[in-house]
């Protein structure tokens, strides 16, 4: 049987038995792939550095009774400072985990793996608030998802949109905001924000800066309009509370 040449990264990886691995790769073709690698425990294995967390490189695989089998990981990015940094680590994690959640073996993810490999990129090299980096992934993610929030028009009417609820996927206006309970004023520049990273070109993505004050706003409805739409309580983050 054939094997498979594909490129991805490793989204999760957990040991069993003596010295193996089974990994999950995000890749632009087949989704996540479930793949073990033999042996990779075992001292000086040529695996060992294509099976760690966020490694990314070019995986020859073999295809098993239920999963791959990885033969060969040509490493192109380690990411090493993510893995050095307990609080980058922890960002990162968190980025891992919502993809490992939504994607599917099978399901074609170009879109997922470029916004992953950009944000992990960005998180690297550390020239851009951890934080704001975060938001940008998940709000991105999100619309990539099919969940992208309703901007300029109110969500439940579609008149001129004045405050943000997370329960009405969006922006809602004056007399709809009324029937809920979540409703938020926002910022211009938290709109702005949110209206950027919706819309604009992925190369263009991480090229903005934002205020304390639209970050803290960002901070305030992202992560719960993500926990709503993905039907999940992400709190990985909750740990980087007991490392400061």
């Amino acid at each position: 049987m054939g094997y498979l040449k594909v490129k991805g990264i490793v989204t999760s990886c957990n040991d069993f038995g003596d010295s193996d691995r089974m990994l999950s790769i995000l890749t632009a073709e087949e989704g996540l792939i479930r793949a073990s690698a033999k042996g990779v425990r075992r001292l000086k294995n040529k695996l060992a550095g294509g099976t760690q967390l966020f490694c990314y490189g070019e995986f020859i695989l073999y295809p098993g009774r239920e999963t791959y089998s990885v033969y060969n990981c040509d490493v192109i990015e380690s990411f090493s400072e993510i893995s050095l940094s307990p609080e980058k680590f922890t960002y990162g994690a968190h980025m891992l985990k919502i993809v490992n959640d939504i994607v599917q073996e099978g399901q074609h993810s170009e879109e997922t793996l470029s916004l992953l490999l950009n944000s992990l990129f960005v998180l690297n090299k550390g020239e851009k608030k951890p934080l704001l980096t975060i938001r940008i992934f998940e709000l991105r993610l999100l619309c990539i998802a099919g969940f992208m929030p309703s901007i300029a028009a109110c969500g439940v009417c579609g008149k001129d949109g004045l405050l943000f609820s997370v329960d009405a996927n969006g922006m809602v206006c004056g007399n709809c905001s009324k029937l809920l309970n979540d409703c938020l004023e926002l910022k211009p520049g938290t709109l702005a924000a949110i209206s950027y990273i919706c819309n604009c070109d992925k190369s263009k993505l991480f090229s903005f800066v934002v205020s304390d004050d639209v970050q803290g706003e960002l901070d305030v409805i992202l992560p719960d309009y993500l926990n709503k739409c993905f039907e999940k309580k992400y709190n990985t983050l909750d740990f980087l509370e007991l490392i400061k």
